[in-house]
């Protein structure tokens, strides 16, 4: 079984939180004045990759922690 490091998985969940968070104060921006402030553009750019980071992080401890049970199941029974 595969251990997960669950400070890094709450670690992952802030990270998403924060970017989340940072999206939504900037979306309460005009589009005229998003699109003429250039910092708030790159914080929307960096955080959506923070957040598509995060989330692909996660997704593969599940995924190992998924799939390598199952392989170890497997190889129990027919080994």
């Amino acid at each position: 079984m595969v251990k997960i490091d669950h400070e890094y998985v709450k670690k992952l969940i802030n990270e998403i939180t924060e970017g989340l968070d940072e999206i939504k104060n900037i979306i309460t921006l005009s589009i005229d004045d998003f699109i003429q402030n250039r910092s708030m553009r790159f914080s929307m750019r960096y955080s959506i990759v923070l957040i598509v980071e995060a989330a692909a992080d996660l997704g593969l401890i599940i995924l190992r922690s998924y799939f390598n049970e199952k392989a170890e199941k497997y190889r129990e029974i027919h080994c």
